[in-house]
């Protein structure tokens, strides 16, 4: 698979605008040239309201880990469902194999807690 840099920027640390912002202007740039941004990978800095909105806006799926203590009180919407579900997912990624476990343990009564924890597993 091949690569091409789209559009990129520069700037001495400290000065000029933040990452998010300078990231968000790059995808917009893109847009206006045709192309279609599928997915946004960015790192810790990336996880702000601004960014999640404006990549809810056009439709496009961030792949931004949010911070460990993320809170979903006082966020944009779009930002918020992604707490969530990241929260989600780490929460099933604990607990899973401590309810194995358990069902291993007790399977007469586990086969109910079973039944109704299927959809997400």
């Amino acid at each position: 698979m091949t690569t091409t840099l789209l559009h990129g920027s520069a700037h001495i640390q400290g000065e000029g605008e933040d990452e998010p912002k300078v990231a968000m202007r790059h995808v917009r740039k893109i847009e206006r040239n045709g192309k279609k941004v599928k997915s946004f990978y960015g790192d810790g800095k990336f996880d702000t309201n601004e960014t999640f909105t404006e990549l809810d806006k056009r439709n496009i799926e961030p792949k931004i880990p949010v911070h460990i203590n993320a809170s979903s009180r006082g966020s944009d919407p779009p930002r918020r469902k992604e707490v969530r579900k990241q929260f989600v997912a780490n929460w099933q990624k604990k607990s899973w194999p401590l309810f194995e476990r358990f069902r291993k343990k007790t399977p007469k009564i586990s086969e109910k807690v079973e039944e109704e924890c299927r959809p997400w597993h």
